[in-house]
């Protein structure tokens, strides 16, 4: 016979390189589960988590976008603005891959029409050079992005408190 489940203490683990693999563990197990709620109950779900290395990942179904947009009028707020797009922050989405989400406030369609010129431009790319500039260019937004979202995060986690 079984000993069936037991209660385990929660701790902070210790060793760094541990750490951040039960971080990504459970990151993908939160989403999953997020994904699975939101599908059995047809409710709308935004997860935003920090890496302890400060990395942010969203989840959103039907995308972190619209969820947070919806969060942001019902409380009275402007949503303008936004919290990134494609793979400035890494993300679950119910599509699978990354997606479903983007900046803290809306601009999915900015963000889709950002993909698909960049997709255009990737395709005109006709040498090593040109696609590196491309990256760089990308990291440069990448950048700009997480920069916007580490001054947005204070205000964000602030709103659930006022």
């Amino acid at each position: 016979m079984g000993t069936g489940k037991k209660k385990i203490e929660i701790k902070k683990i210790e060793k760094d390189s541990a750490r951040m693999v039960t971080f990504s563990k459970r990151r993908q197990g939160l989403f999953k589960k997020a994904r699975d709620y939101a599908a059995k109950t047809s409710s709308q779900v935004a997860i935003l988590v920090f890496s302890p290395a400060g990395k942010p990942f969203v989840q959103g179904s039907p995308c972190f976008d619209d969820v947070i947009e919806r969060f942001m009028v019902e409380r009275g707020q402007d949503g303008g603005g936004g919290s990134g797009g494609g793979d400035v922050v890494e993300r679950g989405q119910d599509s699978g891959g990354r997606g479903g989400g983007g900046e803290l406030a809306g601009g999915g369609r900015q963000i889709e029409e950002f993909f698909t010129g960049l997709e255009e431009r990737m395709s005109r790319c006709e040498s090593v050079e040109e696609l590196m500039e491309l990256s760089g260019e990308l990291e440069d937004i990448r950048d700009k992005v997480l920069e916007r979202l580490t001054k947005k995060e204070d205000d964000f986690v602030a709103s659930f408190f006022s």
